[in-house]
């Protein structure tokens, strides 16, 4: 038995698995594929809003970086995971103060 399913313009085939793990793993590389589909074709963006002043920090080699009214961080670039890494790595650096909310 086959279950076929229309995602980003590619047809994907699953056929009746036996296994739980079968499926999960179908459905991970499924996930994966519209992701690398969708950041080829369109993009990712990840917004970062910082409080203070005086931040600098060095730019990954597949990542974009825009700067909108000197508060404002638009991280984009086409694989969705090194975008959320690079803006993970960004807010590790200066997490928001609890008192005054300064931080990233």
């Amino acid at each position: 038995m086959q279950n076929q399913g229309f995602m980003n313009g590619v047809i994907c085939h699953q056929t009746l698995f036996l296994f739980t793990v079968d499926k999960l793993t179908f459905k991970t590389s499924r996930t994966l594929t519209g992701n690398i589909i969708v950041g080829v074709s369109k993009g990712f963006d990840k917004k970062l809003q910082l409080v203070g002043v005086g931040y600098r920090a060095a730019v990954w080699l597949f990542v974009n970086v825009k700067v909108e009214e000197n508060i404002r961080i638009i991280v984009s670039g086409y694989d969705k995971s090194s975008i959320g890494q690079f803006a993970a790595s960004i807010k590790k650096w200066r997490p928001p103060e609890p008192y005054k909310g300064k931080g990233i």
